[in-house]
């Protein structure tokens, strides 16, 4: 599959034979992200799309980080790890989440080597077809896992588009599985506080 920044595979371990997710970078990536980004903000300038300053500045060193942070995998493991526990610790009769294993002994600077799951797209015509009462259920989850991620977990999805979730079904129901943690903020006391 194709992610923004990079492609995603199934790949089999030779000595176990289980199915994992390989996500890699596209070829030079991180070498050319800040001059791409230098460039498009040239240009903006120049065309004056962009008005001068320093709130401009910080936004665009913002911006800057945040596309670094979605190509470190070493983060994006560790995040994926972190939201583990905290699905972990959850009541599963209340909500039923999942997030990917980490292989770390796979994972280097532009690999990052999850477990495979198994699911449906969010956005899946076949979804429709579940009871009103599990698509109710995954609605719910939806939500409920935004609040948890703002208000106990101290981090914010920034990309939360259908694509970063999935659904396994279940002999006990339907589960929400969480996919990709490059854009996941960790967010500070002070910025959350206003969002909140």
């Amino acid at each position: 599959a194709a992610a923004s920044l990079a492609q995603v595979h199934r790949a089999r371990v030779r000595d176990t034979g289980e199915l994992i997710c390989l996500k890699i970078h596209y070829p030079g990536l991180s070498e050319v992200i800040d001059s791409d980004f230098d460039a498009v903000v040239r240009m903006l300038k120049v065309a004056h799309w962009l008005p001068s300053g320093r709130e401009l500045e910080d936004w665009l060193q913002s911006m800057r980080q945040h596309l670094h942070n979605e190509i470190d995998y070493h983060r994006e493991a560790e995040l994926c790890l972190e939201l583990q526990g905290h699905v972990a610790s959850l009541d599963r009769s209340r909500i039923r989440l999942a997030v990917p294993g980490v292989y770390a002994e796979y994972c280097t600077d532009q690999v990052l080597a999850l477990e495979y799951i198994q699911g449906r797209t969010v956005a899946e015509d076949g979804l429709a077809d579940l009871s009103l009462e599990n698509r109710n259920e995954l609605g719910r989850a939806m939500l409920e896992l935004f609040f948890m991620e703002l208000f106990d977990w101290d981090v914010l999805q920034t990309d939360p588009n259908f694509g970063n979730y999935l659904v396994r079904t279940a002999a006990d129901g339907e589960e929400l599985v969480l996919l990709d943690f490059g854009s996941v903020l960790r967010a500070d006391q002070v910025f959350l506080h206003h969002l909140r």
